[in-house]
């Protein structure tokens, strides 16, 4: 039986009508962003089967009407001599041993409409900042069940392009910085801006842009954009390969005859020297520049020293782990669909990468497990060697980098139509992963946090598949297990997942069913 979801409205409008989202069934959906059709909006999504606030209450636990988590009381609650509380049991998820059923939670929707939900985050105060792919950027007020708009920023949103991302600095709460990566109306580039939010209105006129992006628009696709900090400062920015995939039957797109080099990823994701097929790694300051951390890939004689991670085709988000500095991010993989090895390479696969250092992921050599594409002549129509993972050259006209570049890095999970070594991503359907966020538990929070359980999970989205699933590691990063997570409630069009400062998970989904979820603990013994 599907799950449910709390209402705080007479009525939730569906924007259905003119949507840029494309969710196919079958065939790899490429991007979750593109030029399709909306699909139709999300069915059973009424009342929730566990008993939240009524209308018009609020959201957060410890309010009028709402039955949150819990504290824990007894024996469970003591420690040491005498039985004095233990500090880092405030709640009955803050114990190790409780793994609660899914009807622990319930989902409150914000309560007004989203236009294409792109990109979310949250402050200390448990305010949702929901950057819509138009440009347009919403406060959520949980707590007071109210949304403000903030402001609209002038975007493109042709393509795969508009408002992508938004993070807000790490100390937020005193100086009122969000960085937001949006494509610019009045030039071909992506811009990754930092703006001042105040009284809850975005400064249009306080931006400063750190980085521009160069955003070929004659053809689609790709442009990336998730954000996240480290907790050292450093600033992420995943960038697609802005290559056109359509003329490369599935495979690897390397054309290098003239005039070509929109169909040429060798130009972007494996350049030395180019922003784009990357995961960028930069230090804002406090003047709105940036500074470049130590252990990026490149010093500037050897390509841009911005660069952190290359040969990515569409990190559409990335995440960095809290506790281990390791970044992940899922990367949407081409369409082919049958393995041709020995003329042109493996069918498409979606990968979800983890990196612990700098590196070369693959793209547009090697995909998956380091499983190389064939060098293809686009004019003879002739194949040549496969690509040497270990030892990957650019030798394209198109490539202003290094010639010989690292290594390439097999991806952490990869899957292709109808296999995937893990159940829980489930092997039908379309496939477009997205990363989620990592959770570390720590004392206090919210009443509504996730249980100490998931401490140290990996959460992962499939945008196609309409999937969450949880990966738990051993302390080197190895994964030990894949499974569902929330699969008992109804998902559609998942673009980001994100868990609050306070541990409270928070999910935003696009297209004709947009709209941004809190994911409330309320109790194992909730109905």
């Amino acid at each position: 039986m599907q799950r449910q979801v709390t209402r705080f409205r007479t009525s939730i409008i569906l924007l259905a009508a003119t949507s840029l989202l494309s969710a196919q069934a079958c065939g790899n959906k490429d991007s979750p962003v593109g030029n399709g059709s909306a699909g139709a909006p999300s069915e059973g999504r009424t009342t929730n089967a566990v008993g939240g606030p009524g209308q018009g209450g609020s959201a957060l636990s410890g309010n009028e009407g709402q039955s949150g988590s819990p504290p824990l009381t007894g024996t469970g609650a003591t420690a040491g001599a005498g039985g004095s509380p233990d500090p880092n049991l405030m709640y009955e998820q803050d114990d190790p041993n409780l793994q609660p059923p899914e009807s622990s939670y319930e989902l409150v929707e914000i309560p007004a409409p989203v236009t294409d939900a792109m990109s979310l985050d949250i402050d200390d105060q448990e305010r949702v900042y929901v950057l819509e792919r138009g440009g347009r950027l919403k406060i959520w007020y949980p707590a007071e069940s109210r949304v403000v708009e903030a402001g609209l920023i002038p975007v493109f949103s042709g393509n795969e392009d508009g408002g992508l991302s938004i993070t807000l600095d790490p100390n937020f709460a005193t100086n009122g910085r969000a960085y937001i990566y949006y494509s610019a109306s009045n030039a071909s580039e992506n811009r990754l801006s930092r703006f001042q939010i105040t009284a809850d209105r975005l400064d249009l006129a306080s931006e400063s842009v750190l980085l521009r992006v160069p955003d070929q628009r004659e053809e689609r696709f790709h442009v990336g954009g998730g954000t996240d900090f480290d907790v050292e400062g450093n600033l992420y920015l995943g960038t697609g390969d802005n290559t056109d995939p359509f003329a490369s039957d599935g495979f690897s797109p390397h054309d290098e005859r003239a005039g070509r080099d929109i169909w040429d990823a060798q130009r972007s994701a494996a350049n030395s020297r180019d922003f784009r097929g990357k995961v960028l790694r930069i230090k804002p300051t406090d003047d709105g520049s940036y500074t470049i951390p130590e252990r990026n890939l490149f010093t500037s004689e050897q390509g841009l020293p911005e660069i952190y991670a290359m040969g990515n085709r569409n990190p559409f988000r990335v995440a960095v782990d809290a506790a281990t500095g390791w970044l992940y991010w899922g990367d949407v993989g081409p369409d082919g669909n049958t393995d041709t090895l020995a003329t042109r390479g493996p069918r498409g696969h979606d990968e979800f990468n983890q990196a612990k250092a700098a590196g070369f992921f693959g793209w547009p050599y090697c995909t998956g497990a380091n499983i190389p594409y064939v060098r293809y002549d686009f004019g003879a129509l002739t194949s040549g060697a496969p690509f040497n993972c270990n030892a990957p050259v650019n030798e394209s006209p198109n490539n202003t980098g290094l010639r010989e570049l690292p290594p390439a890095q097999p991806a952490w999970i990869s899957y292709t139509y109808g296999t995937t070594p893990y159940p829980a991503l489930d092997p039908f359907g379309g496939r477009t992963a997205i990363i989620g966020d990592i959770y570390r538990w720590k004392p206090g929070g919210s009443p509504n946090k996730l249980p100490r359980y998931h401490d140290g999970s990996v959460f992962l989205l499939e945008y196609a598949r309409n999937l969450m699933a949880e990966v738990r590691t051993d302390a080197n990063g190895s994964i030990q297990s894949v499974t569902d997570f929330f699969d008992s409630f109804t998902w559609a069009g998942l673009i980001q997942a994100r868990i609050s400062p306070s541990g409270v998970f928070h999910v935003a989904q696009y297209g004709a069913s947009s709209t941004v979820y809190r994911v409330n603990y309320v109790g194992s013994a909730a109905p």
